[in-house]
């Protein structure tokens, strides 16, 4: 046997055994699956003369396993009287355990909530729903949150109170959620013994100066609250891939509790920041910089690993023009 055949098999060798380890040892990883089914919603929304309403708004906002809204909706729109609400969901949206909050909204009726069980399996791929709106006497609040540039700011905290005949905050306050890009930050409250229409109005989100004011609001029309970027806020970064799993050279193979890696894999980064530019990110082994990346997208390939050393910690730190930086790490086992 030649030098080279020997190296061969020498490694082969390596390799069956770090995987047989893993695979005595991984009794929690799965193979990954890409799911590409998808279910039909169709939504029937009346109002209290069983008149069908087409103009409201139909939400499905997935739950996940813990009982918490995931960040993510989709919105239902109207398909004519044969179709309702009417949407094609893929099962990405249902955390694969097919639970969700349905939200109706329209002006001038209460709000709709319900809670559906859609299970995204082969023999249920089609549902229907039926809902009544009842007629409110409340206020219906409709606020939009712009930035500086006149984008909707979706992840805002928005609270709303009374005002006195002073204009000072006063009664009970309501935190008011988001909807959708048309009715923003929506719901519909009390009608308090406001004076001339005037409410006071609180919004802030992440990387904006807080804007609390007095804000003349009424029924069927939009307030617009416009926030400044906060000129104190640090960068934002994270590092993005590898995810937990088992990689070889580069492929991730399986889900795993940490990140496992056999041969090169590429590290990979999102960085912005709310008042500036990012001016670049450095990737680190330990407290060695191994790259500076001026430009997106921020990422860095990890060839090989040191003598004798298979645990490294991975360390991204970006930089915005105004000298601030931020880091985000992650711990890597790294064979070869």
């Amino acid at each position: 046997m030649n030098n080279k055949t020997m190296k061969i098999y020498t490694t082969s060798l390596i390799l069956i055994t770090i995987l047989s380890t893993i695979s005595t040892t991984c009794f929690s990883a799965s193979v990954i699956k890409e799911e590409e089914n998808t279910i039909n919603l169709m939504v029937k929304v009346y109002d209290e003369n069983q008149n069908e309403i087409t103009d409201a708004a139909v939400v499905l906002q997935p739950i996940d396993g813990d009982g918490y809204l995931v960040n993510e909706y989709y919105t239902l729109p109207y398909k004519g009287s044969l179709l309702h609400y009417f949407g094609e969901i893929p099962t990405k949206y249902s955390g694969l355990i097919g639970i969700y909050q349905l939200l109706i909204l329209k002006m001038g009726y209460e709000g709709m909530w319900d809670g559906l069980i859609l299970p995204p399996d082969s023999q249920h791929t089609h549902y229907e729903r039926e809902y009544t709106l009842t007629p409110t006497s409340n206020g219906a609040v409709s606020i939009h949150v712009l930035n500086e540039t006149g984008h909707m700011i979706n992840n805002s905290w928005v609270y709303i109170m009374d005002v006195d005949q002073h204009g000072e905050p006063c009664g009970t306050g309501y935190l008011i959620p988001y909807v959708n890009e048309t009715l923003g930050y929506y719901m519909t409250i009390p009608v308090g013994p406001s004076y001339d229409e005037n409410y006071y109005v609180n919004a802030t989100g992440q990387g904006f100066q807080s804007k609390g004011a007095v804000f003349s609001i009424k029924e069927n029309e939009v307030t617009t609250v416009i926030l400044s970027p906060n000129s104190s806020n640090k960068p934002v970064v994270q590092i993005t891939k590898p995810s937990k799993g088992f990689y070889i050279f580069g492929m991730k193979i399986f889900d795993y509790s940490s990140v496992l890696a056999i041969g090169k894999i590429k590290i990979e980064a999102i960085a912005f920041d709310y008042d500036t530019n990012i001016s670049h990110v450095d990737f680190y082994v330990g407290e060695q910089l191994m790259k500076t990346d001026n430009d997106k997208p921020y990422t860095w390939t990890f060839q090989k690993g040191l003598p004798l050393q298979i645990q490294y910690t991975i360390k991204v730190v970006a930089y915005d023009n105004d000298g601030k930086n931020a880091t985000d790490e992650i711990t890597l086992w790294k064979f070869f």
